[in-house]
């Protein structure tokens, strides 16, 4: 089965079946996002932002409690009025004041005002509400913690999402994972010192974890963990709640055991058999250890890849994880592979490979190409600008 078909094994959301284009557009997502999000986790949270990450983009920042709520004669909009409790970040405009009147209509539930964290822009003059949520001390707490360490402070950023991702309040532990889910496998890896392997073992032995965790929580005790771990990550490999999280699992079971680790990615990326989610899980893994190992692991790596470029299920997804990276070991099988298939898709990631190396037979196939397609390279060197 390609990846047009649907998957008989896959997980089910709303009811249906998860096609292969499901997978692979999460894939493309987090590829383009490669710089800023996490391989093993991102996956559909690459498009979000933090609360913390929202204060720093805004022009002041405050907390407090909703009363008054007004709704318009129409019924289609009003006011609230924001009593202010606490100021996150006071911006040029807040000055004394004490209550704003946001143009929106927040009705009080029961006899309790809700308590709420505004985040403004300053525009013209004005504060001008640009999002707004529910809040608790604990979270206004949380992102005042992590907001006063600066993006290149990542991190003591981390170290403060690390300490609340099982927090009692999951709105909090939510961003704390988020945290994670969009710092880059580097920094990831940078801040291995602040994990605590007995935590992250307690929370993956947890039946209470959420299954959309486990995959980080593999990574960061395998970076900070123990030989005798290794046991712990080969029994993973095969449990049911794992089995959507494989990527962080086998990553792990690579840095502790980089023979046994590698020869399981492989077997698994490698049979076309198994489901593409699971085979995209090991490549997934394979990103991470490049992003973190790349230099180290530059063989296991190529082995892994080298034989995809002939797969219709991954040859694009490869081919454009290789051009990113600048590897231009299998420039001629690549290029082979033009006039060996036929899918519009995989011609684009083929010349979009050809258009970045700067090896002699890529140009000299490109200026081929050109020749008699002009429209098609036209489309690829457009996709490689946006």
């Amino acid at each position: 089965m390609h990846r047009s078909d649907t998957l008989a094994n896959s997980p089910k959301q709303g009811g249906g079946r998860v096609s292969r284009a499901v997978y692979v557009c999460v894939a493309l997502l987090v590829v383009a996002s490669a710089s800023v999000a996490c391989s093993i986790c991102a996956g559909s949270f690459a498009t979000r932002s933090t609360l913390p990450e929202k204060h720093s983009q805004a022009g002041c920042v405050v907390a407090g409690v909703l009363k008054n709520a007004k709704p318009s004669a129409d019924d289609l909009g009003g006011t609230t009025e924001l009593h202010i409790a606490t100021v996150l970040k006071p911006g040029k405009l807040l000055g004394t004041t004490a209550v704003i009147l946001l143009p929106k209509y927040y009705p009080t539930i029961a006899s309790t005002p809700p308590s709420y964290l505004a985040f403004f822009d300053e525009t013209d003059g004005e504060l001008r509400l640009n999002f707004g949520t529910a809040t608790t001390p604990e979270l206004t707490a949380y992102i005042r913690a992590i907001a006063k360490f600066t993006p290149r402070e990542r991190t003591a950023q981390l170290a403060v999402a690390f300490d609340h991702l099982e927090a009692a309040d999951e709105a909090i532990a939510a961003e704390a994972f988020l945290e994670f889910a969009l710092a880059s496998d580097a920094d990831i890896a940078n801040a291995k010192a602040i994990y605590r392997p007995k935590k992250l073992r307690d929370w993956l032995n947890s039946t209470g974890t959420k299954t959309e965790r486990l995959g980080l929580y593999a990574i960061l005790l395998a970076l900070t963990g123990e030989a005798d771990d290794r046991r712990l990550f080969q029994a993973w490999t095969t449990q049911e709640r794992f089995a959507g999280q494989l990527s962080g699992v086998l990553a792990g079971a690579v840095l502790l055991d980089s023979a046994s680790g590698w020869a399981e990615v492989r077997r698994l990326l490698h049979d076309a058999k198994k489901p593409f989610e699971q085979r995209l899980s090991a490549l997934q893994a394979v990103r991470f250890l490049q992003a973190t190992r790349g230099v180290e692991q530059r063989i296991p790596i190529m082995d892994c890849l080298a034989p995809l470029c002939a797969d219709v299920d991954f040859a694009d997804l490869v081919m454009d994880d290789l051009r990113r990276w600048a590897w231009w070991d299998h420039t001629e099988a690549i290029i082979a592979q033009y006039k060996a298939t036929s899918p519009r898709g995989l011609k684009r990631s083929i010349l979009r490979y050809a258009l970045s190396s700067p090896d002699r037979p890529c140009a000299a196939f490109v200026a081929t190409v050109r020749a008699g397609e002009p429209e098609v390279v036209a489309k690829a060197e457009a996709s490689l600008r946006n």
